[in-house]
């Protein structure tokens, strides 16, 4: 879980709302942003050092904090001497001192401005990200090192997109598939990789709060899914596959599951779609069968159609798929889909075009 420390100058009350699918916090009903376009956030050096390979990892991390389409840019500088919870600047570095992690595994300490003196005054002034050293962080985005996937290790950049939301001016949000809500299970994952990343819900405020990049274009899919709540955070699990009588039987293979399939079985597939662009648009969505988790357009492919999609709320969907009849039994498949197969419109990140979940045939 994650842990929130607010701290204001009010006379107004600051009120956390909503709107579309995001949460955000506001003072009155006037949205709480950092001001201006860009901003500097301080990486305690002792925290990130240069030789163990932790100061690449968050200069990573800062920039997929910034691969979204709202007009507003936090830059990563480096603090070399201190760093304090509420000295004017915003901070990010690890502690083992449970006081500031007030058990949670990070913790955003955010100071809003929400005041009236001869003039309306409301903005985030600072954010001081602190997170526990005690959890086992891991930078690698091999799939395999990771918790959902077997491995042992939590992935860190998405905690920091999550925590840095908060200094943005955004609130957990237990009602959709989003990284303001639990963190670690938000991902892209195509092949061996998974990554962490800001997500429709987070763009969608982003653009609200500070307006839309000149042009940003890009859309997304997932096999990761919103399944509830949990308190204020939202909960999200795999996708599945439907057949006849019901979600289909699964097997754990290498840390993954595995769906039973049979050759010629008709079954409804599921996966995320998402638009983390500035417009609304229209895509392809191309199905194929792979002998690994790598989806290409190499792939046999099976079917195709189009799918709508609008910056709002993630949208999770099912398609009605027939397997061929000539399948090999006895071995591990792959079903997955590729967007905008024919590059029809330039996107900012191709990488996050496919999606899988695995079969066994049966």
């Amino acid at each position: 879980m994650f842990r929130i420390f607010a701290f204001a100058i009010c006379l107004w009350a600051a009120a956390a709302g909503a709107a579309s699918a995001y949460s955000h916090r506001s003072c009155y009903s006037t949205p709480l942003r950092f001001r201006g376009d860009v901003g500097t956030v301080g990486v305690w050096g002792a925290s990130f050092p240069v030789e163990t390979g932790w100061r690449a990892g968050v200069t990573d991390a800062f920039t997929k904090v910034n691969a979204h389409p709202g007009n507003y840019r936090l830059d990563m500088g480096v603090d070399t001497y201190h760093v304090s919870p509420g000295n004017g600047e915003s901070e990010v570095w690890f502690s083992r001192d449970h006081l500031w992690a007030n058990e949670g595994s990070a913790t955003a300490h955010y100071y809003d401005i929400c005041v009236w003196f001869f003039g309306e005054f409301y903005y985030v002034n600072e954010v001081d990200v602190i997170i526990d050293a005690d959890v086992p962080w891991t930078l690698s985005e091999n799939k395999r090192d990771i918790w959902n996937y077997g491995g042992e290790g939590r992935p860190f950049a998405p905690i920091l997109i999550h925590e840095l939301g908060h200094g943005l001016g955004f609130s957990h949000n237990d009602y959709s598939y989003n990284v303001m809500g639990d963190d670690f299970s938000h991902l892209n994952v195509n092949g061996s990789r998974a990554v962490g990343y800001v997500g429709e819900d987070l763009s969608a405020g982003i653009i609200a709060h500070y307006g839309p990049k000149a042009a940003w274009t890009d859309v997304a899919v997932t096999h990761w899914r919103y399944m509830g709540s949990d308190g204020e955070y939202s909960i999200h699990d795999k996708t599945d596959i439907i057949g006849a009588g019901g979600v289909l039987p699964v097997r754990d293979i290498d840390g993954e599951t595995h769906f039973d399939v049979t050759p010629g079985q008709w079954l409804f597939a599921q996966f995320t779609f998402e638009d983390l662009g500035i417009d609304c648009r229209t895509t392809t969505a191309d199905y194929f069968l792979s002998t690994n988790a790598t989806i290409t357009t190499a792939d046999r492919w099976l079917v195709q159609n189009n799918i709508a999609l609008c910056t709002n709320r993630p949208n999770t969907r099912r398609v009605f798929i027939r397997l061929p009849a000539d399948l090999r039994r006895g071995a591990p498949l792959w079903l997955g889909v590729v967007l905008n197969r024919a590059r029809a419109f330039p996107e900012a990140d191709l990488t996050n075009n496919a999606a899988y979940v695995p079969l066994w045939v049966n």
